[in-house]
């Protein structure tokens, strides 16, 4: 958190086919941006590769469709759900996961996605 205040960007992954234009995600983006007083940086790409550079430490957050058993829920804080969808038996959540370890912006990213999630209800 303090390395976002202090570089004024967050480094954002997209896992496709999710676009920053998704209205939660522009909110929940907006909503980050305006509580740290940075901009996101956004890149996009398949799951795997992003939450790899979220564990290295080269995003601050990944935002994608996780399948309500992710095996990445171990290695990365998964928050809560923008928006939850239904394929078959399957629960899809459409949600933010954040690097283990870095208390403070995960406590702020999961603030933010919850109040976002209330009024979508």
């Amino acid at each position: 958190l303090d390395k976002v205040r202090s570089e004024g960007v967050f480094r954002v992954g997209l896992i496709a086919p999710v676009g920053g234009g998704d209205p939660p995600v522009a909110t929940l983006l907006a909503s980050l941006g305006e509580t740290t007083g940075a901009r996101p940086e956004l890149s996009s790409g398949e799951a795997e590769t992003l939450l790899k550079r979220l564990e290295e430490g080269e995003l601050e957050l990944v935002v994608g469709r996780f399948d309500k058993k992710s095996l990445w829920a171990s290695a990365v804080t998964i928050g809560p759900s923008l928006r939850v969808a239904h394929e078959g038996k399957r629960e899809i959540r459409l949600a933010p996961a954040m690097r283990n370890g870095e208390n403070g912006w995960i406590v702020l990213v999961e603030r933010s996605a919850r109040d976002i999630a209330a009024r979508g209800r």
